[in-house]
């Protein structure tokens, strides 16, 4: 399937909707009135360049699954979706993405991996809820310390990025390395106080 008719925007009682697997370029704007009930849509191993900003009134929406396409970007709009839990937008072209993701208050899991991110936003330190955050293989050259110490943190993957500072293995970190993940990060009974010591943000190094 290469395209979708916009009539999809009126099934008024879907809760959730599967496109994932075809040669998808571009998703019709009228997916952003769908039902308040849908929870689930899945747009993941597709040809996508872009999604329309008016997905962000899915004020129901629970999880977006838009990993493996071709997207450059994503609208600021989706930092709307004020229900949403998980969100996958691993293995696209994505250079940055919007600091109005930081206002996802109930988001979990974020999957960024296999980007060409530099940085992320300073502002997913608001992500009150966040546990899991995969970033590994990107560009990323350092990392903001205050995400780390989210209370809410309970795993961080940065490994296959270019980060600027070694990881300080010699003290006790609130973020422990797993021996079967490299440069996997995870939380540990040792909290805060060690990270208090290195001033700037947080970056590591392979």
């Amino acid at each position: 399937m290469t395209s979708i008719p916009p009539e999809l925007g009126a099934l008024s009682r879907l809760t959730k909707l599967y496109l994932s697997h075809n040669k998808l370029t571009s998703v019709p704007p009228e997916l952003g009135t769908l039902s308040s009930r849908l929870t689930k849509l899945y747009l993941h191993k597709n040809k996508l360049t872009s999604v329309p900003r008016e997905l962000g009134a899915l004020s129901s929406l629970a999880q977006l699954y838009i990993s493996h396409n071709k997207l450059t970007s994503i609208p600021p709009e989706l930092g709307g979706l004020s229900s949403l839990t998980k969100l996958y937008l691993s293995h696209n072209q994505l250079t940055s993405v919007p600091r109005e993701l930081g206002t996802l208050s109930n988001l979990t899991q974020l999957y960024l991996s296999y980007n060409l991110l530099a940085s992320v936003p300073r502002e997913f330190d608001r992500l009150s809820k966040l546990n899991r955050l995969y970033l590994e293989t990107n560009r990323l050259t350092w990392f903001p310390r205050r995400i780390a110490l989210m209370p809410s943190m309970e795993f961080l993957y940065l490994r296959h990025n270019p980060l600027c500072y070694p990881p300080p293995q010699s003290i006790n970190t609130p973020l422990t390395y797993m021996r079967e993940h490299k440069d996997t990060v995870t939380r540990s009974g040792r909290l805060e106080n060690a990270w208090r010591g290195i001033p700037t943000d947080v970056c590591f190094k392979e």
